[in-house]
């Protein structure tokens, strides 16, 4: 099928459904040191799963289009994402990459352009505001909550997605400079390979700690069996889970699942499981068989033969950024508020979840936080 061009101020956008397209594509991008990509997908928003819709690539000169829904095959192209010879550009990876996993590629030498700019002490809070600030470009984003399955995607999508991949290269220029005149050149670097290991997650059936913290250990048990049931019926329907039902509506039967018993399916659930008897009766069974004689009291803290809480407490957020300001104040002089802020998260992060003694850095925080210590005698 032949698709239209359109022009991004002076880009051309070229929408790629085709084998023959995407092997061509593949074999200019192999010609290529860096090029930028973004992806647009679902992720448990209107459909069940994580599901990509849009991969978003810019060569320097012409943005692509990819689609996976038409390419059922993208080997080819993932070929290239895997050459540790070619430079990956990107903002916020993280999904991204997960996503790549899922669909078979394994991604290497990635340029992750927001932790560039932490570390590079730009203080910018998404994409959008680099570009402005950068190039005074306001980009739209009033397609960014679209719906990217239908076909053909009109125009305005299609400028918004090259949007998110036109500016890539030209920040990367500009963060490799600073980071070369500032000395972060090796710790960006070490951030980027720690990218490529970021764990693809599909969806994990599991309680939040409100629900863990609120429910005896009886009633949690049955509470994630309600889950599991809901979980099996949205990937059934192609629903998202909460689609399905809200967890509060099923929180409260753990209260006192008569409300269910008295009145099933009264609110809260979704109208496909309204008409489907089979399911429903998996739901029923499982309430029907919650026994009433156990009191959902939370769980109850255990101690071990020392009368000593078996578990960790964490000092409160305020201790900790007390307890760190006399580095902080050095690596603000030394790096720039934001950039010390970066560099610091992590034993902050650690610090409010875990002993001084289990804290595992970075090498370049672990590198930086000792020598600044024994520099200026501070003592953690």
């Amino acid at each position: 099928m032949n698709v239209e061009i359109i022009d991004n101020d002076g880009i051309n956008i070229k929408f790629i459904n085709t084998e023959a397209e995407l092997v061509k594509l593949t074999e200019k991008l192999r010609t290529k040191t860096a090029f930028g990509f973004d992806t647009e997908f679902d992720r448990f928003c209107r459909e069940y799963g994580f599901k990509l819709f849009l991969l978003q690539i810019f060569d320097g000169e012409t943005c692509y289009l990819v689609d996976p829904l038409a390419l059922k095959d993208l080997t080819a192209i993932w070929t290239v994402f895997e050459d540790a010879s070619i430079c990956k550009v990107v903002y916020s990876s993280s999904e991204d990459i997960q996503l790549l996993k899922l669909n078979g590629c394994h991604i290497k030498n990635i340029y992750d352009l927001q932790i560039a700019a932490k570390l590079c002490n730009h203080n910018a809070n998404s994409f959008s505001d680099l570009v402005k600030v950068m190039f005074n470009v306001e980009i739209d984003k009033s397609m960014q909550r679209s719906n990217w399955r239908p076909r053909p995607l009109n125009k305005a999508q299609q400028i918004y997605a090259s949007n998110d991949v036109i500016w890539l290269l030209k920040i990367k220029d500009i963060f490799t400079k600073t980071a070369e005149e500032t000395g972060v050149t090796s710790m960006i670097e070490e951030e980027n390979i720690l990218c490529q290991e970021v764990v693809a997650t599909m969806y994990t059936v599991k309680l939040s700690a409100k629900q863990k913290a609120t429910n005896s250990n009886y009633h949690q048990k049955e509470l994630l069996k309600l889950f599991h049931i809901r979980n099996k019926i949205a990937e059934q329907y192609n629903l998202p889970p909460f689609q399905v039902v809200a967890d509060d509506t099923l929180e409260e039967i753990m209260g006192d699942k008569n409300i269910f018993l008295n009145h099933p399916f009264k609110k809260g659930y979704c109208g496909k499981l309204l008409n489907d008897d089979s399911n429903k009766q998996l739901f029923y069974d499982a309430v029907f068989s919650i026994d009433v004689n156990i009191e959902n009291l939370p769980a109850k803290k255990t101690y071990n033969n020392n009368g000593e809480r078996n578990y960790y407490k964490a000092p409160s957020k305020e201790t900790v950024e007390n307890y760190c300001k006399k580095i902080s104040d050095v690596l603000v002089k030394d790096f720039g508020g934001t950039s010390a802020e970066y560099i610091l998260r992590g034993l902050k992060k650690s610090l409010l979840t875990m002993p001084y003694n289990e804290i595992k850095l970075r090498n370049y925080q672990q590198q930086i936080i000792t020598e600044t210590c024994t520099r200026f005698d501070i003592e953690l």
